[in-house]
């Protein structure tokens, strides 16, 4: 199943490189994945963290 993009609006998002965390409450909850044009405007734009994601980054972590 392809993941969609999410556009998060008013966020001062300005650093990063595609793949760097988005954090909520001190937890990873996307990933960013870039900007792009909407509505005239570039808008940060996100991919969120399922379950089966999670699952997978802790797993590849705690090999680490």
């Amino acid at each position: 199943m392809a993941k969609e993009n999410v556009f998060i609006q008013d966020i001062s998002y300005t650093q990063g490189s595609s793949g760097s965390p988005l954090f909520y409450k001190n937890k990873i909850v996307g990933l960013y994945r870039g900007k792009k044009l909407k509505n005239g405007k570039l808008t940060p734009f996100f991919r969120l963290i399922d379950l089966d994601t999670y699952q997978e980054i802790k797993s590849v972590v705690s090999k680490l």
